[in-house]
């Protein structure tokens, strides 16, 4: 996984939750999935902010907030996952929660044979 801010993190885990809680007939059942994912965004934002007013203190709040991150990274991606199983793997409402749904293939064309010419006797 490429690294990335923590900001770039949050705000794909907001997004990924406002796009979970804007289908809710979809997802009935995502609450389990969901509620951690918030939780943790939460904790990472108080943490953000503490840090911030924590200067000195910053590196034990940082170590907290790297491993809020990471976790927070760990809940989205099993998120995404109980959301590709119960929406479908070939739905298009993957896109909206910023996941490939499966297409089908488009086959490619043999390529031609060259014609084998017989010499001339």
């Amino acid at each position: 996984m490429p690294n990335s801010s923590r900001a770039d993190t949050v705000l794909d885990a907001e997004e990924l939750v406002a796009a979970v809680e804007g289908n809710p007939e979809l997802l009935p059942d995502i609450g389990r999935h969901k509620d951690p994912v918030v939780e943790t965004l939460a904790e990472v934002k108080s943490l953000s902010i503490e840090q911030q007013a924590l200067k000195a203190d910053g590196q034990a709040v940082t170590q907290k907030l790297k491993g809020a991150t990471r976790r927070l990274k760990d809940l989205t991606m099993h998120l995404r996952t109980a959301v590709r199983a119960d929406v479908g793997l070939r739905n298009e409402k993957l896109v909206q929660f910023k996941m490939a749904p499966l297409r089908p293939r488009s086959r490619k064309p043999k390529p031609a044979e060259p014609e084998q010419v017989k010499p001339a006797e």
